[in-house]
Formats: structure tokens, C-alpha cells, sequence
């Protein structure tokens, strides 16, 4: 199933159960966001991510540089289970894991 299919289901989903006073406070603060031009800051495909130092699961500090030195780097942002569009990003990683590793 492709990204807009799932994309679309979703909307459909959420239109048919989130009340429509919330519906309406989430289209206010996206066209907020959308107002102050937050992606004219993001990173554009093929900029460089800055290096950065993350803990790993026992709470040691590894770097970004350590790893791309092993090779390539996958790196995804899970905001959590509630998340419709991370979990279908987190399929995603796990229909390709073979070719990632």
C-alpha cells in the first residue's frame, strides 16, 4: 500500500472519529505552523545532517560520526505508538531491514 493510500485512509479514519471541534484546533495549528515557514529551515534531500551524540540503550554516548564510519546511517524520528504516520513509517523500515543491513 502506498504512502497517499495510507495517508488518505487515515484522514478518513480521523474525520469519522475525532470530534469536529478538535478537528478544527488541529487545522488552525497546522496552518500556523504552515505560516511560520518552519520548512524553509528544515533539511532539503542531499544536505548534510550536522554530526550529533545520541545515548544508546544502556545510555552510552555514540556518535554519528562512529557509525557513518562503519558505513551508511538510517536515521528515523518515532514520535510514539499514537502515531499513525510513524508506525507506517516503522513498516516500512521493516519491509526493506534486509536490504539495510
Amino acid at each position: 500500500m502506498s504512502l497517499k493510500t495510507q495517508i488518505d485512509a487515515f484522514e478518513v479514519q480521523k474525520k469519522a472519529n475525532v470530534p469536529a471541534d478538535i478537528l478544527n484546533l488541529m487545522d488552525v495549528t497546522t496552518e500556523k505552523l504552515i505560516a511560520e515557514q518552519l520548512s524553509e529551515h528544515a533539511l532539503k534531500v542531499g544536505d548534510k545532517f550536522p554530526a550529533f551524540e545520541l545515548p544508546d540503550s544502556k545510555g552510552k554516548k555514540i556518535s554519528s560520526t562512529e557509525l557513518l564510519a562503519k558505513g551508511p546511517l538510517v536515521l528515523s524520528f518515532y514520535r510514539g505508538g499514537w502515531c499513525p504516520f510513524c508506525n507506517s513509517q516503522m513498516g516500512q523500515l521493516k519491509a526493506i531491514e534486509p536490504k539495510l543491513i
